[in-house]
């Protein structure tokens, strides 16, 4: 039995424009243990699944799809029996750690906060656990008595990641949790995350518009577009074989240090209006490879090799490549 497992899972949100329509049927497994990574540009879908997940959704609803943790239906649980759930077995590490925290409590304060809301602890104990949680993130414990805005960016972040940690979760949706920050800075907090991944044994949905990020944090990698997923698999069989052109797409619009390149090649127009989604697939307005078939079918699974999928009506399958 899987961690956890998505299935066909739709969620609208409910605007003055019309019905957006996030997601549009999404299915993912998480086994124990594992980091996926969920990619795609600005617009589509990945927070929102994130979100989604934890049933914080606002002017909106999922409309849609199952949702299990170990095989229980985290979709039917009442309201107060899911925040037993929520931070306890699923956190959340936020992609704007400044937002997340409060300005007018200390860092400690804060994880402690969260601590004594779901576990019997007395105070001072749970103070002791947050220090420990610092050191764990590598930060000073001392900073416990320090105010958001006395730490800097990537000292924030930690801060963040220990207060998701705090409940020893099994599941860490980690939102964009690298953005904003320098280079130098992401590469510390994506070896951190994975050093406390394979301690904590904990599974990680890894969420970023940047490929690069998830080339080092995960094991498997899921595009998306549209509220949809284009393709996935593990990472190394995605960088070298992407069949989705959306995938090849974003792999070919990062540099590439090994090689010699002239120029990036960019990715034409926009993500599509969600109140109004293409027909077909939804990608074709942006495809070079768009025929007649894509903008009037949706494209179905296909199984590329053992569990590299993608939803393309040109891509090879499995059974034709024998």
């Amino acid at each position: 039995m899987s961690l956890l497992s998505i299935e066909n899972l739709k969620t609208h949100y409910y605007t003055d424009s019309g019905v957006v329509k996030a997601l549009g049927g999404v299915d993912l497994i998480l086994e124990k243990g594992e980091s996926v990574g969920i990619a795609g540009e600005s617009g589509c879908g990945k927070s929102t699944l994130a979100l989604s997940l934890i049933r914080l959704i606002k002017n909106g609803e999922i409309i849609h799809g199952k949702i299990r943790l170990e095989g229980q239906s985290l979709l039917e649980l009442p309201e107060k029996e899911f925040n037993r759930i929520r931070w306890n077995r699923i956190s959340m590490i936020s992609q704007a750690a400044m937002g997340g925290l409060n300005p007018v409590f200390t860092i400690g304060t804060q994880i402690v906060e969260g601590i004594l809301q779901h576990r019997k602890m007395k105070k001072r104990a749970a103070m002791a656990l947050a220090r420990e949680l610092l050191r764990k993130v590598e930060i000073d414990p001392d900073m416990v008595k320090n105010y958001p805005h006395q730490l800097s960016g990537g000292m924030k972040q930690r801060a963040m990641i220990a207060m998701a940690l705090a409940l020893e979760p099994d599941v860490v949706i980690a939102d964009e949790p690298t953005t904003a920050l320098d280079v130098v800075i992401q590469a510390q907090i994506i070896k951190m995350l994975r050093k406390l991944q394979k301690e904590m044994n904990l599974s990680v949905l890894f969420i970023s518009h940047d490929l690069s990020i998830l080339a080092q944090a995960c094991d498997r990698i899921m595009i998306m577009y549209g509220g949809k997923c284009m393709e996935s698999g593990d990472t190394a069989t995605l960088f070298k074989n992407p069949q989705h052109p959306y995938t090849r797409a974003l792999i070919n619009a990062f540099p590439d240090l090994k090689s010699r390149r002239d120029k990036l090649t960019g990715l034409p127009g926009n993500t599509p209006d969600m109140t109004n989604p293409p027909t077909g697939c939804c990608f074709h307005p942006r495809c070079a490879l768009v025929k007649d078939r894509c903008i009037s079918e949706q494209p179905v699974r296909q199984e590329i090799n053992g569990d590299h999928v993608v939803y393309c009506h040109f891509a090879k399958p499995l059974s034709e490549e024998n």
